[in-house]
Formats: C-alpha cells, sequence, structure tokens
C-alpha cells in the first residue's frame, strides 16, 4: 500500500524557503516531521514487511539548497529505508525533461512514471511518499491503474501557510 502525503517543496528540506517566512517554514517543518513519524510509526505497527519512506526530491536538489531531507530524518530516527525519487541532472536529460535547481515545472506524467520506475521493487510494501501537493491526484490514479493499493493521508499538508489572503477566504467558505 502506497500512503501518499502531498505538501509545499519548502516544507519538505531544511533549506530556506521561497514562499513563506523561515520562522513559519520552520515551525510547520516541524509539524510535517511529527506527522510522518506519527504516520510512520503506525504503519510500521500494522505492516506484515518492511516499510519504506520514499519522496519527490533529489540528493541534487538538497545538495543546491545545502539542506536536509525531513522524511530521511524521520526514516533514519525510525531506522527504516528512505529514497529519493526526483531524477537528478543526468537522469532528465536521458527522459528529456528540463534541467532545474528550483521548482519550475516540468513534464508530470513522465516524472511520476519514473518516481513510480524506482519503487517497484517495493510496490509491494508500504510505502510512505511525499510528494508536492500537486502530484497527489495524480500519481495516486497512475498506482492505481497499475494495481498499487492507495491511501491519501494529507491532500496538502501545511496548506494554510502557503495561500494568499484571498484563497484562504475561498478555501474557509
Amino acid at each position: 500500500m502506497f500512503h501518499i502525503v502531498g505538501t509545499n517543496h519548502d516544507l519538505q528540506h531544511d533549506g530556506q524557503p521561497c514562499e513563506t517566512s523561515r520562522r513559519e517554514a520552520d515551525k510547520w517543518r516541524d509539524r510535517l516531521r511529527s506527522h510522518l513519524l506519527n504516520l510512520a510509526g503506525d504503519i510500521v505497527a500494522q505492516a506484515t514487511g518492511p516499510v519504506i519512506i520514499a519522496e519527490e526530491l533529489s540528493e541534487f536538489y538538497l545538495r543546491h539548497k545545502k539542506a536536509a531531507s525531513v522524511a530521511q530524518s524521520v526514516a533514519t530516527e525510525l531506522c527504516i529505508c528512505h529514497r529519493f525519487c526526483d531524477p537528478d541532472p543526468e537522469t532528465r536529460i536521458a527522459l528529456g525533461l528540463p534541467l532545474r535547481t528550483d521548482d519550475s515545472y516540468a513534464p508530470d506524467l513522465l516524472r511520476e512514471c519514473y518516481w513510480l520506475t524506482c519503487l517497484l521493487d517495493v510496490a509491494k510494501r508500504d510505502v510512505l511518499f511525499v510528494c508536492g501537493a500537486a502530484h497527489v491526484r495524480s500519481f495516486s490514479g497512475l498506482l492505481r491503474n497499475r494495481g498499487i493499493p492507495v491511501k491519501v493521508r494529507a491532500k496538502y499538508f501545511g496548506r494554510c501557510i502557503f495561500m494568499t489572503a484571498s484563497t484562504a477566504k475561498d478555501a474557509v467558505s
């Protein structure tokens, strides 16, 4: 079973946030870390086999940001496997994806298929997958189409801090 947590990429690592204040991002990163710890702990307790935490992030991106992954630290603390699934620059070129070191757009389906390829060897295990909120629906659909069970655990964790005043008003109503 894949357990999916969607969030903003600024919360996935401890580097300088782009879309909100450092203090606010740090507070929500701590909340995300706690959420992932609790969720992964529950999954481990109920799992019949090994559990893995994976994410839409790459080691290259973290080096560029001079940052560490929140999900990787959770996996380390729980002594479970962690896997980065976003392609590095060489792989992006091979796949025909644009090179980027920020959060700019790249063709989603091709990237999501790449993530799945990175996880096919563990697809029958419990996988806690952290990705950008924009991918939750499409990646869940891709997994279901391949016969892989999915449970969305958060459509957009931390959404409230990344919303403008006008979208916050719309979200409340």
